[in-house]
């Protein structure tokens, strides 16, 4: 099965309309258990995230049958160094966010995700040469002013708020370059992520038990997807 599995495959703008809901849906209730479980580093939460995360993505990719895709990316220079770029590029966007977060700045954060769209286009139009047309202009210029006023009710440079949307403007256009699919790149983003995770469990744990460690095992399942 080489193909990816999904509810719109024949309609990729839908798909990708369904995706884009999803995701901002999940970016806007994980403050919520950020929040919850803020007496643990945003190294720890990433960490135990990043391990959590193989196991879960190795079974994604057997169910879509997509492991010789998985063994052809490795071989593939110019997606391996991509992936390991992105890899690096995303960490730290995580880590931010979750620092973000901790520090009660969740609201700057919901302001980034109304920056990244712009951001995004900004990158599709410049690197990738994408054309808008009237109405995507119009709507564009309306969401920038929309960024602006809320900007303005901070009362300060929403550092991370622009931070967030760069860094994840690159990784994806980091991803766009190379042609990275979605399922097979991100398992390999998992296991590079692996190493260092460990190593960031294992420090914590040599100066005292992990923060995490005090959580019910639900909430550890749950934190691949703060």
């Amino acid at each position: 099965m080489s193909q990816e599995r999904g509810i719109f495959k024949d309609n990729p703008r839908n798909q990708g309309l369904a995706l884009a809901v999803i995701t901002f849906v999940n970016w806007g209730f994980s403050p919520i258990y950020l929040n919850a479980v803020k007496f643990a580093t945003a190294w720890e939460l990433w960490a135990i995230r990043s391990l959590l995360f193989v196991p879960f993505m190795a079974l994604y990719i057997s169910w879509l049958g997509q492991w010789p895709a998985v063994l052809e990316l490795l071989k593939n220079r110019r997606m391996l160094i991509a992936t390991c770029l992105s890899t690096v590029v995303l960490s730290v966007n995580n880590i931010l966010f979750m620092y973000a977060v901790s520090i009660g700045r969740a609201l700057e954060c919901s302001l980034s995700n109304f920056i990244l769209p712009l951001v995004t286009i900004f990158c599709g139009v410049i690197l990738f040469k994408e054309a808008l047309n009237r109405p995507q202009k119009t709507a564009v210029v309306l969401a920038a002013l929309g960024v602006t006023a809320l900007a303005r009710v901070t009362g300060e440079v929403p550092r991370f708020a622009l931070a967030m949307p760069l860094l994840f403007a690159a990784y994806a256009s980091i991803r766009t370059w190379a042609r990275l699919s979605a399922a097979k790149s991100r398992l390999v983003q998992m296991v590079l992520a692996a190493p260092p995770a460990a190593a960031v469990l294992a420090v914590l744990a040599c100066h005292g038990a992990p923060a995490f460690g005090r959580l019910a095992p639900l909430h550890a399942g749950l934190s691949h997807s703060a």
